[in-house]
């Protein structure tokens, strides 16, 4: 019996039911251009050096807000270390003052939803889906392409270096003709 599955089995029911798996699930699941029209992703780089955590932070709270504002309810968090965590973060914190808006993690690969860096976010998230079981190669691809089918807007925070996920993400939302609000750092 591999870890995977063991660890699946010791979820709590309640987080179970939360996961779905993209290749599978959402591959059936239709979104309406309503829900697309009502959702927000996020793209950036993992590494912020701590003397920006505070700017990137306040200049995702301003974007996250202007959606809000402008209908967005629904936010789509890749759960990577730094601007998806810190979005998420916002989002949750969000929560508190708008009752109607909501969390997505898109993962990128199973393991992820043991990580201890997003333990204190999952509980938070409407839904959480998983692109593929193990890290394989174009998983974070894959959970990119989806957050960027499923939305109509995408909060990216880039330092502008072409390259890297953050670099792709942008393009792809170009590509698929989404709003794209670009914070520099």
């Amino acid at each position: 019996m591999n870890r995977n599955y063991k660890e699946m089995n010791h979820m709590t029911e309640q987080k179970r039911q939360k996961v779905n798996y993209i290749m599978k699930e959402l591959k059936q699941k239709e979104v309406t251009p309503q829900q697309k029209q009502l959702t927000c992703c996020f793209t950036g780089r993992r590494n912020i050096a701590n003397e920006n955590i505070a700017f990137v932070t306040e200049k995702l709270k301003n974007a996250i807000l202007k959606a809000i504002d402008t209908g967005y309810k629904i936010f789509i968090s890749g759960m990577a270390e730094g601007t998806d965590t810190i979005a998420a973060e916002v989002v949750k914190e969000l929560q508190q003052k708008y009752k109607d808006i909501y969390l997505i993690a898109y993962l990128p690969y199973q393991k992820k939803l043991f990580s201890k860096e997003i333990a204190g976010l999952l509980p938070c998230c409407k839904e959480i889906c998983v692109a593929e079981i193990e890290n394989q190669k174009g998983c974070y691809h894959l959970r990119n392409r989806y957050m960027i089918e499923h939305s109509s807007l995408l909060i990216a925070v880039t330092d502008g270096k072409q390259g890297g996920g953050t670099d792709y993400t942008i393009k792809y939302g170009q590509k698929m003709g989404i709003h794209i609000e670009k914070i520099y750092f």
